[in-house]
Parts: C-alpha cells; structure tokens; sequence
C-alpha cells in the first residue's frame, strides 16, 4: 500500500484555516470548501446550521490552507479521501448526513451523493468542467517549467469577507491536473445520485454557469432537483453580498428533507 504524501500541517496551518466541528442533533451536516481554499470558506455556513441545531464538520481538504508548494505533491483521491473521512464520522454520529460544498467542495459532495447513503446534497457554485484551455491536455509535462497558473486578476465579488478570501494565489498546474479528474468523477457518477439536490449558483459566477448547472442537472439519476440562482453573487456564494439568501435555502432543504429515510 502506497503511503499518502504528508502536507505540511506539522509546520504550519494558515491563520482561519482549521477545520471546525460543530456538535449538535442527530442531524449532521458535512461542508467541503474549494480548490486552493481553505474551511473558512463555508464556516459562516457552518455557524449558520450549527445555530439551528445540526452537527456540523468541515474538514480541512489535503493540501490546502498550509503551502501551495504541497499542492504540487496532492492527488485527487486525496480530497476524495477526506470526504469520505468525513462523511464517516458524522455517520457514526448522526441518524442522516446532508453533505454541502463549494466550487470543488460542491464536485466532491455530487460525487458522494453517488456513492453513499446520503441524506441530500447542497452543490453551491458547481462546475461541469474546467475552463477550455488549448494547453491543458499538456499541463503534466508542463508543469515543472509552469508550476503555478495565475489566478484572474478581475473580482466581481462585492463582500469585504470574500475581498479577504483565505486563498493561495495562483494555481498550481499539476493539482489542476488532478481537478479535473474530480470533474470527470463527478459526471460519471451523476446517474448514481437519488437522494435531493439543491443546486445554488451566483448570477456573476463565471466559473460555474447556467450551462453548468444545466448539465449537472439533466445527468442527476432520478434526483428531485432544486436550483437557487442568486444574481448578485460570484462563484464564491458563500462569502458574497446574497450568502445568507442561500444559507436559509439550504436550511430550508435541510429541514424539508431530514425525514427522509436513507
């Protein structure tokens, strides 16, 4: 068996980068932040469910939230391992689990609702796919010439919270590569998903479209489906101008769904 690579936790873990917990009913709640991100991301989130009663946990995804140079050394099984992780222990702790994330966060909780006994799925800003690049299909032999990918430098988003965003800078082309896996693990498994889905998406997000969301959408395998477009709002829903708009949908899905049986 293959050890997994450390990250650099031991040495450091960025200022608001932790991982939360949040104990709370026999309701649990398993949020997962995004690409480059860190928990910070979708803890107001997390308080906002915690404050209804839920339990709440948001993981610290591999790599992130410590050093970009440890995102070079990350796989994608890695974040898939710690969604899984996750969703095991509010398992043993709660009667159901709900599973929420942002952007990738959002990618890993589709794939999640394909694979096990969730009780219903909240994807806020879920891409299809990455972006059309013409050098993407060489970014493994480019990548130790091009080791990281500058970040757009244009921001539509209006909230002081997301000009603050808890990020690394650019994107490290290798983990890319490993992104996109995600994505393509996320669509095969759609047919798999049954359990509800709430689909959230920001009106200026250019990231995550309404193509995106459509195709998301039409794929889901007999999932009763709910979109929420917030027209205010950039890919980083949870932190912009209309984040409390789709923290009470979600709550709202989460209250309506609960008693479902898995």
């Amino acid at each position: 068996m293959t050890a997994r690579p450390k990250d650099s936790t031991a040495r450091l873990i960025l200022p608001e980068g932790e991982p939360f917990f949040f104990p709370g009913d026999d309701t649990g709640c398993l949020l997962l932040h995004g690409f480059t991100g860190a928990p910070k991301e979708v803890r107001w989130l997390g308080e906002h469910l915690a404050r209804e009663g839920r339990t709440v946990y948001g993981p610290r995804l591999f790599a992130h939230a410590t050093s970009r140079e440890d995102m070079k050394r990350a796989r994608w099984t890695d974040w898939l391992a710690d969604m899984e992780g996750g969703f095991d222990i509010l398992q043993r702790l709660c009667e159901r689990v709900f599973v929420l994330g942002l952007s990738m966060g959002a990618v890993l909780a589709l794939i999640a609702g394909a694979r096990y006994a969730v009780t219903g799925v909240v994807a806020i800003a879920a891409p299809a796919r990455l972006p059309r690049q013409r050098l993407l299909p060489l970014a493994r032999w480019l990548s130790p010439f091009i080791p990281y990918i500058p970040k757009p430098g244009a921001n539509t988003l209006k909230s002081q919270a997301a000009r603050e965003h808890l990020a690394y800078p650019v994107y490290p082309t290798r983990a890319v590569i490993e992104l996109r896996k995600v994505y393509q693990e996320m669509i095969r498994g759609l047919p798999n998903v049954h359990a509800p889905v709430l689909l959230i998406n920001g009106g200026r997000d250019n990231v995550a479209t309404a193509a995106h969301q459509a195709e998301i959408a039409g794929q889901l395998g007999g999932a009763a489906v709910e979109t929420l477009w917030l027209k205010q709002s950039g890919h980083l829903v949870t932190l912009d101008v209309e984040h409390e708009q789709a923290f009470q949908a979600a709550s709202e899905f989460i209250a309506r769904h609960r008693g479902r049986p898995r």
